[in-house]
């Protein structure tokens, strides 16, 4: 519980200034992006990512606002264990006060032990994921039709890729005049087959190919993010690939191989757990 109410500490600055932002206003968005058209057209967005970064989910909310404005029902797909759907739904139609965060932060996708040592995070169950997560609340709580799945694997023999792309067709299925947008690693993302450790893999991306989904490529330019090594999990610098020194910050066609968008950011910085080791 200690663990929890530390989290509540470092998140409630963060929350006030967000529902400041959204008092008064009758509907605005953070739009550090301009987001293409074509591309706010898509069904099905996906965006795949560098896990454990403050900037990607924050692009995320920030695209999800901006499709909510258009009066449209929004599903946001998430890599987050399916056993947190129950506490995400509650905390969704909760007022959001600290009770409220401590619930939903006590399931064990975030609190996910330190093991030999090292610590389990995989960047997933961020400050800034559980920030996106209370963006979606307050949308929520002002009447926008909003819905929050959580779809990623939870036990051994089970099919992550098969169970991101369920809940997004399932989602499609039941809202067909709705939009889907999805946030997961990129290696899920991506609509190419095959990867170097396994040719036959098959990413959500190319599950629902027959959707023509959307898929968000996310560069950086260096800096940091909350990642996993052989080590273990922490804060890691990254490499800055000379390729995208001097690139447009924001949106653009996709240069890389199985995705159609590129997201370029500039340079990240990491996101620590919701819940402190």
């Amino acid at each position: 519980m200690q663990r929890v109410l530390a989290a509540m500490l470092l998140l409630a600055s963060s929350v006030l200034s967000a529902a400041a932002a959204i008092a008064g206003e009758t509907f605005s968005c953070d739009e550090a992006f301009s987001i293409p058209t074509d591309l706010l057209e898509s069904r099905v967005s996906i965006f795949g990512e560098l896990h454990g970064t403050e900037q990607i989910p924050k692009a995320v909310s920030s695209f999800v606002c901006v499709q909510l404005r258009s009066g449209r029902r929004v599903t946001l797909v998430l890599e987050i264990s399916a056993t947190e759907q129950e506490a995400i739904s509650r905390y969704l139609h909760s007022s959001g006060n600290a009770a409220d965060r401590a619930a939903l932060l006590a399931g064990p996708f975030w609190t996910r032990p330190i093991m030999k040592g090292a610590s389990t995070q995989d960047g997933r169950a961020s400050l800034a994921v559980l920030q996106l997560i209370e963006e979606m609340r307050q949308h929520a709580r002002e009447g926008r039709r909003i819905g929050v799945i959580a779809a990623a694997a939870y036990g051994r023999g089970q099919d992550m890729d098969e169970m991101l792309a369920k809940a997004i067709r399932q989602a499609v299925s039941e809202y067909p005049e709705g939009k889907v947008v999805a946030l997961m690693g990129d290696n899920h993302a991506s609509q190419s087959r095959g990867r170097p450790w396994d040719a036959d893999f098959a990413g959500v991306g190319h599950r629902l190919r027959d959707l023509k989904p959307a898929v968000i490529h996310t560069i950086h330019s260096g800096g940091r993010a909350w990642i996993c090594k052989q080590e273990g999990c922490g804060k890691s610098g990254l490499w800055a690939d000379p390729r995208n020194a001097g690139r447009p910050i924001g949106y653009s066609p996709a240069e890389r191989g199985g995705f159609n968008w590129a997201l370029t950011l500039g340079t990240v910085t990491a996101s620590d757990p919701a819940v402190p080791e």
